[in-house]
């Protein structure tokens, strides 16, 4: 209670009748249902309705943004614990298709052919459980942490890779999904710390790099290569399992846990350079962002983009 009432006095004290209605922009939420009181009672509704929904440290992360000069070292609450039901949903948070398992929102992306059509981006292996099939329902969270397939309900897979079997070339082996949008109120490109990704870029060895996961919330790390390969057992859609190569990714340090597939990892601009694939207790080895967006035919949905597709 106490953090909410040094909250409630920073908006009163600090922020107008403007900013705070952007801010309940930024958060989902209706300024004007928040009573028809003054601005310090619609402040207080703000507060309550945030913290029903478990969602007061979004506040916290855009404060932190666009007011990095106050104090905000009293707020005790994880910013970044994503195994929970977040609306909007965004980056790093958990999700799965609806048969089960648990993996990571990576980032929200637009077709390059018709920027209208929002998609979740994600990894194809961590969304394999029972099969994965274009149709299939997306939830948010993952039916592992609780996710309910009438109620949470946030994409459909719209289209997916997966490697081929009978020892394809290794370089062409890709695992990654899309899922179409069904509610663009119910999703966000927002990072949970308030920040938005830019254009992607290349990775480059040496480069420190961070992101956001279902499992291991915030996570630094740095680029070790860019032209890893890997061999490991795959089970196919029909049950078969054979070895199969990946070819030309970038490893970094230790970044994943189970449950991270999917993290979008991105440079000190914003800029994604990998999607998380796989991980060991030595590193983390991730898709080129720029092979995935390319074959899907897709970009990143980046803060500009976001406020010119909901006006």
């Amino acid at each position: 209670m106490e953090e909410l009432i040094k909250l409630r006095d920073i908006l009163d004290q600090k922020f107008s009748l403007t900013e705070i209605q952007a801010l309940c922009a930024e958060l989902d939420m209706d300024y004007d249902t928040l009573g028809a009181g003054s601005l310090s009672e619609k402040i207080i509704s703000l507060l309550a309705r945030l913290k029903h929904l478990d969602e007061v440290g979004k506040l916290v992360s855009l404060i932190a943004k666009y007011r990095p000069d106050i104090d905000l070292s009293f707020f005790s609450g994880n910013i970044t614990d994503l195994t929970s039901r977040h609306r909007p949903a965004g980056p790093g948070s958990s999700i799965s298709n609806g048969r089960g398992g648990m993996a990571t929102f990576g980032c929200l992306v637009a077709s390059r052919h018709n920027p209208e059509d929002l998609y979740i981006l994600c990894d194809g292996s961590g969304m394999f459980a029972g099969g994965l099939n274009d149709g299939d329902v997306i939830v948010q969270p993952a039916i592992a942490d609780n996710g309910n397939l009438e109620t949470d309900l946030i994409g459909l897979v719209s289209d997916f890779v997966l490697p081929s079997a009978g020892g394809s070339s290794g370089a062409f082996n890709l695992s990654a999904a899309i899922a179409s949008v069904t509610d663009p109120k119910a999703v966000s490109p927002q990072l949970p710390d308030g920040n938005f990704l830019q254009d992607d870029a290349e990775p480059h060895v040496g480069q420190s790099v961070k992101g956001f996961g279902r499992s291991s919330g915030e996570v630094r790390g740095e680029i070790l290569s860019i032209d890893a390969s890997v061999t490991i057992p795959w089970v196919f859609q029909n049950g078969d399992q054979e070895q199969v190569e990946f070819q030309g990714l970038v490893e970094t340090t230790p970044m994943m846990a189970a449950g991270d597939s999917g993290i979008v990892i991105f440079d000190d601009a914003f800029r994604p350079v990998g999607l998380g694939f796989a991980a060991s207790q030595t590193s983390s080895l991730f898709f080129p962002i720029d092979r995935i967006l390319d074959y899907f035919e897709i970009d990143i949905v980046t803060e500009s983009f976001w406020r010119h597709y909901r006006t």
